[in-house]
């Protein structure tokens, strides 16, 4: 018994409709999902490289061995932290430093004199400067990838409401299929009488017009079919 109502749940047209506007929906949003993960990778690919170059700028312009007040001035412009450390030598333009180390370091650039990647939402360069090393750290810029996380979340939920209009689009479009139905099930009982409504202006008007109209002449010629019957028995009933 279950195993039926799954065949003709799963066998309608309206079924097999729903699910394959579904299954759109749901490669669309994979491929919007994809195409975030895309963009994202190349601003990330892009704001690595430019920050390397602004680095390796900055080491020069801060020189060697490393001016203390020109490095505060950069960090002040740049909203960023400067850290400097030799065997004669330790400073910081300011005491809010992440210590890097631990398992959530990620590394997008390597070289011989250079490491850079991010920790704990902020990233770092490391340079070997001279007898010593530099350290420059910087909140990661997520201003343009938070933009594009927002207009995604706006495209899933556009894409969403497209759907459940779809949905209410079908069932509306093959409601006509569902009075067809109920009109066979009932002229299949003996009524007659039942007519399927004629209120849409297209195919299933027609459909539902014929339908109409073949009950009516079955109801025709059942009439005709049983009338002489009932004039015999209303002659023999009548007294001579």
């Amino acid at each position: 018994m279950q195993t039926g109502r799954f065949k003709k749940l799963f066998g309608s047209v309206f079924t097999r409709l729903f699910l394959t506007i579904l299954v759109t929906g749901f490669l669309i949003n994979l491929l919007v999902i994809g195409l975030f993960g895309f963009i994202r990778h190349k601003v990330d690919a892009s704001m690595h490289a430019h920050l390397v170059q602004y680095i390796q700028y900055i080491t020069r312009d801060i020189g060697n061995p490393p001016d203390l007040g020109r490095a505060r001035e950069i960090a002040r412009n740049a909203s960023m932290t400067i850290r400097y450390t030799s065997p004669g030598e330790n400073w910081s333009t300011s005491e809010n430093i992440t210590p890097i180390q631990g398992r959530r370091i990620h590394i997008w650039h390597e070289g011989p004199n250079m490491l850079a990647g991010s920790v704990r939402g902020r990233y770092f360069v490391r340079v070997r400067h001279g007898n010593g090393e530099l350290v420059f750290q910087a909140a990661r810029g997520r201003a343009a990838l938070d933009d594009i996380q927002k207009v995604l979340v706006v495209l899933i939920c556009l894409f969403t409401v497209v759907l459940v209009m779809a949905y209410l689009a079908i069932r509306w479009i093959l409601k006509p299929i569902r009075w067809l139905t109920e009109g066979v099930t009932q002229v299949g009982d003996g009524n007659l009488e039942h007519r399927v409504p004629e209120e849409r202006a297209d195919e299933f008007r027609d459909l539902a017009e014929a339908f109409n109209d073949m009950v009516a002449r079955i109801s025709k010629a059942m009439h005709a079919r049983e009338q002489p019957l009932l004039d015999v028995s209303h002659e023999l009933r009548s007294p001579p």
